[in-house]
């Protein structure tokens, strides 16, 4: 797995990519159902499942995006608070701010 700082530009091309290829793989999985071969691997057709599964792809991401990037960016909000509060509590001694009674825990 690569490593990258834009995790949701990578979960981006992961989750299009994973749609690409199922859109791909379709036609071969709808002969097994007894759709004809002619039909399965007619253009159209598999215009239709490599685009079926790019919108698919392009729908999991946004859901996630909606989903996860706020609370992904509450906690990011709040581990730099508690940072600032210990960096400023080592600066000048008064630990009071990082009391865990102060922070609602």
């Amino acid at each position: 797995m690569q490593k990258t700082k834009h995790v949701f530009r990578a979960l981006a091309w992961g989750m299009v990519t994973m749609g690409v290829i199922m859109g791909a793989v379709f036609p071969l999985f709808v002969m097994l159902f007894g759709v004809a071969e002619s039909t399965a691997f007619s253009l159209t057709f598999i215009m239709a499942t490599l685009v079926a599964g790019l919108v698919v792809g392009v729908l999991n991401f946004a859901l996630a995006s909606k989903i996860v990037r706020p609370r992904l960016v509450r906690l990011s909000q709040g581990m730099r608070n508690v940072s600032q509060a210990m960096d400023q509590a080592t600066f000048s001694g008064d630990w009071s701010a990082c009391d865990l009674s102060i922070a609602g825990g």
